[in-house]
Parts: structure tokens; C-alpha cells; sequence
């Protein structure tokens, strides 16, 4: 569900705003996975590990190099800004129509309904995703206004929506194009806080797919190493061109 933060943050190079991320993923009502992602946010990059397939990604506040890190294999996978307009637009086409290989949206794209319940003891209000009733897709966003509220704000540094409006292009890709970023625009511009949790039920009844996606922790992290957000020395290097036949998954990259 999660970048140009960079100059507006207020942080030293050893201070990071740290997110301990949750995803739940249900076929009907049994839980089919489960994993767990760490997200530290730093003052120029962006670090993410993936302890269940021992995966991190790296890549910095202006998205032009994102580095995939296989701990395991000792390798990482080096992207940087590249034809990827069209990879960007698939996540959003049940949103926005595409015309001469641009996004439009005309229309709503989210709105609250007026909802509010307590998530990991933040009041959060209720916003739904406005999908086509046609393609049998739903997704809420809970979000809360709570971290920025007096007197002891959590993150009253960070300007909120570029914050995590940035950390949701991530998921997009290097340098998602103008139109990606437009519409995403037009989805948190309408969201009223910091999004806690967000739900999205695909398929018609009797074969339903949930992912159930939750913030679970959110603190400032202090003394970071200053090698915290860098490439580990010695590790094999493989650009976009190299062929190799087990690439990292792409799911938890989302």
C-alpha cells in the first residue's frame, strides 16, 4: 500500500520515520497468507525489508534508482528511470480510461462514507475507492488525522499528503509519468489523513480474494548507521538487460 519528503522532512542523515506494515490475504474467509513489511524513511532515501522472503528494496526520494536486495543470494537488481509508462498505468485502469496511451478520469475517485472505528488505537475515518460496479472490485482506505494532532504530533514535520502520496508512486515504479501521478493525485487529494488501513475484496461471491493491508507500528528511529539505507559491499550487481531466470517476485513490491 507506500516519497519527495527529501528537504521537507526536518530529519538529520540519522533519524528515519519508521512504518511496521501488516498484510493479510484471505480467499473467502480463510487465511491463505500472511506477511510483514518494514519501512523506513529516511532524509534522500526510502529502505523496505520483507522479512519472510529475506527481500529489500531501496530506492531514492525522487524515484529514479530503485535497488532490489536478495539477502539471501548475496545480489541485488539495479532499475533505474526507464520505459515503464506502461507498467505504471495497469494498476489504474479501473480507474481512469486511457485515451491515445494517457490515463483520464473525469469522475469521482474516492469519497468518505462517514464511517469512523479505531485501528491500532488511531481513530480513522472510512473512504471507499469509486470502482465501476463492474469489475466486482472494492477497496476502503482508512485514514487518521490523529499524528499531526496536538500536543505531541508524531510526524508534524512531514508535509502529510506528499509524504505518503510519494510512498504510493514507489509501488508504481521508477519515475511513474505525469498522468500516473495525476490521477494518484486525485485519489489522496481526497483522503483526509494518513492512510492506517487499506482494503480491497476482488471477485463475486463464493470466490472472493481480500488483502487486508494495516499500519501497525509508526516511530521515529534515531543513530542510524549512516551505511542503513546503502547497497551491503560485495554483492553481485544485475541491471534491467541481464538474463536471469529468478528474479524476485513483484507482489510484495506493491
Amino acid at each position: 500500500m507506500l516519497i519527495m519528503i527529501c528537504l521537507m522532512l526536518g530529519f538529520s542523515e540519522k533519524t528515519a520515520l519508521f512504518l511496521e506494515e501488516e498484510v493479510n490475504v484471505y480467499v473467502g474467509e480463510v487465511l491463505v497468507d500472511k506477511y510483514s513489511r518494514s519501512i523506513y524513511v529516511g532524509k534522500h532515501r526510502v529502505r523496505v525489508d520483507f522479512p519472510k522472503s529475506n527481500l529489500r528494496l531501496i530506492y531514492d526520494m525522487g524515484l529514479h534508482t530503485l535497488w532490489t536486495i536478495d539477502l539471501d543470494k548475496r545480489r541485488y537488481f539495479y532499475a533505474r528511470s526507464s520505459d515503464s509508462g506502461k507498467l505504471a498505468r495497469l494498476p489504474l485502469s479501473m480507474l481512469a480510461v486511457q485515451t491515445d496511451g494517457q490515463l483520464e478520469h473525469f469522475g469521482p475517485i474516492v469519497r468518505r462514507t462517514g464511517e469512523r472505528k479505531k485501528i491500532e488505537g488511531w481513530t480513522c475515518s472510512e473512504y471507499l475507492v469509486e470502482y465501476p460496479k463492474s469489475y466486482h472490485i472494492t477497496t476502503k482506505i482508512w485514514t487518521t488525522k490523529s499524528l499531526w494532532a496536538p500536543p505531541n504530533p508524531l510526524i508534524s514535520q512531514f508535509q502529510s499528503r506528499k509524504t505518503f502520496r510519494l510512498l504510493w508512486y514507489a509501488a508504481l515504479g521508477t519515475e511513474p509519468p505525469f498522468d500516473v501521478r495525476k490521477v494518484m493525485d486525485k485519489l489522496f487529494d481526497k483522503l483526509g489523513g494518513f492512510p492506517i488501513r487499506t482494503v480491497t475484496t476482488a471477485g463475486e461471491e463464493g470466490q472472493e480474494f481480500r488483502t487486508v493491508s494495516t499500519i501497525v507500528s509508526i516511530s521515529r528511529e534515531s543513530d542510524i548507521d549512516p551505511t542503513f539505507f546503502e547497497i551491503p559491499p560485495h554483492f553481485e550487481v544485475i541491471r534491467n538487460n541481464d538474463v536471469v531466470t529468478d528474479r524476485p517476485w513483484k507482489m510484495e513490491q506493491n
